[in-house]
């Protein structure tokens, strides 16, 4: 894909998630990294419509200058898992609570509850403020 996630030679054809590589990032794919694609494509297609420049990723959704944070959250069991963020690694029970939270609170935001759509906003707002430039987190996935 391009700088602005359009299939190379097809100006009205854009791509997000597992079915595009965008080679400027070199990102893990992910559910996060797929809604920010997915983001950045729903802009562009908007911006399209209205006859204005097409964003470019990542900075159409974070900012010039910044990256987005790479995250993984995966759940080992009831009481375990794993926590990557950019190249920070954590393990056991408490990156098992991350885990259900972040699950609670993706759910509650796509059902509409309030307190769910207001605490994700704030996470999402944090990651983009706070990691930048973005290392890349494949040497801490491949530790685990």
């Amino acid at each position: 894909v391009t700088d602005t996630l359009q299939v190379k030679g097809h100006e009205r054809l854009f791509a997000a998630g597992d079915v595009m590589v965008h080679g400027k990032t070199s990102e893990v794919k992910s559910g996060w990294s797929a809604e920010q694609n997915g983001q950045l494509v729903a802009r562009n297609i908007q911006r399209m419509v209205e006859k204005k420049p097409l964003l470019t990723y990542p900075e159409g959704i974070v900012g010039d200058g910044k990256a987005i944070p790479s995250i993984c959250v995966v759940s080992l069991g009831k009481h375990d898992g794993v926590l990557v963020l950019n190249d920070f690694c954590l393990c056991g029970t408490i990156a098992a609570i991350a885990k259900w939270a972040v699950e609670w609170t993706l759910v509650g935001k796509a059902r509409g509850r309030p307190l769910a759509t207001a605490l994700m906003g704030m996470g999402e707002g944090a990651m983009k403020a706070f990691f930048s430039p973005r290392r890349t987190a494949r040497a801490a996935v491949t530790a685990i």
